[in-house]
Parts: C-alpha cells; structure tokens; sequence
C-alpha cells in the first residue's frame, strides 16, 4: 500500500525533530470516541472501529524557521509524562514493511485543538515513519480514562519509529 500524499508545509511556524517514537494504538467502538470529539470533527474508522493514540517520543532540535534550534536542555521527553507511561519499556525489532493499516494509524497530517471555544486546524508535514515492529513489555496508562474513555479492553498496536522532522503551520 502506498503511503498518503503528503501536502508540503511551505512557511511552517515550527520545525521539530520527533525521535524515538512508540506509537500504542487502541481499539474503541465509534460511539464511545465520537462523543468526546468537537463538532464538526467525526471519527475515523478502520473495518468499522475507532483507534486512540497515544504516541511518547523525544522532541528535539525545536525552533521556527528563522532562529536556531533551542539548547539541548530543552529536550521534551513524552516518556517523563507521569500518566503517559509509568515505568514504561519499549523493545522493537525487524523493520516492518507498512500496509494500509499502518499508514490509518501513523500517517495523520493535521493537528487539531480549541481555542477559545473554537476548533482550529494545523497542518503538520513530517516524513514516512520508517516503522519497526514492537512490543510493550510493561506499561501504566491512565490517559485514555483520563480523557474519558473507558479503560480499553485489548493490548494495544505497536510500532517503533527512529522518527523525523516534523514541520507545523500555525494553529
């Protein structure tokens, strides 16, 4: 399966470099995602579900286009969340050769959020994830209860990227 047409982000607001990134994706029945989502957002599904993600990785080299990456103390660690993953550990192996449901899962290109009582869009242009196989070997999570979903009830997908650069527009 080809990867998605990416759509080039020409004057990006921020450049970022995603490393080390875990994607755990999370199978829900559309109902119990879609009621959490603003208006006029709906859910994706693939063969009838809804997928939740949750995605720690290491963000580096951050900075807008005209001024130069922040000191390296200024790393972000998604895995330092204490909600996120609590003791967690990651293992990946053989390079994974991506379908049409890998790229469901990984290949997303817009960002959204409210502000403000609105919903607003950004678009974000990153590279094909040169993904791996992975497996959890322990993991605590809270977020998607957090966030309102009920605990799910299946060990996640996992895949395993070295990661890329990242460019947003602004939001």
């Amino acid at each position: 399966m080809p990867y998605p047409a990416v759509e080039p982000v020409r004057c990006p607001e921020m450049i970022q470099s995603w490393n080390d990134l875990t994607f755990l994706h999370f199978r829900y029945r559309p109902e119990a995602v879609e009621r959490l989502l603003p208006q006029p957002l709906e859910v994706d599904r693939f063969d009838g579900m809804a997928w939740v993600g949750i995605a720690p990785f290491r963000l580096r080299r951050l900075h807008s286009p005209w001024l130069p990456a922040l000191p390296l103390a200024f790393e972000f660690s998604g895995d330092q969340l204490p909600h996120l993953c609590a003791a967690s550990k990651r293992h990946w192996n053989r390079a994974l050769d991506p379908g049409e449901f890998d790229h469901f899962l990984t290949a997303r290109f817009r960002l959204f959020a409210v502000r403000r009582g609105r919903l607003v869009c950004a678009r974000v242009e990153h590279p094909v994830w040169p993904l791996r196989h992975a497996r959890v070997i322990g993991f605590d999570e809270d977020l998607t209860r957090a966030a309102g979903l009920p605990a799910p009830d299946s060990s996640p997908v996992v895949h395993f990227s070295p990661g890329g650069v990242s460019r947003r527009l602004p939001v």
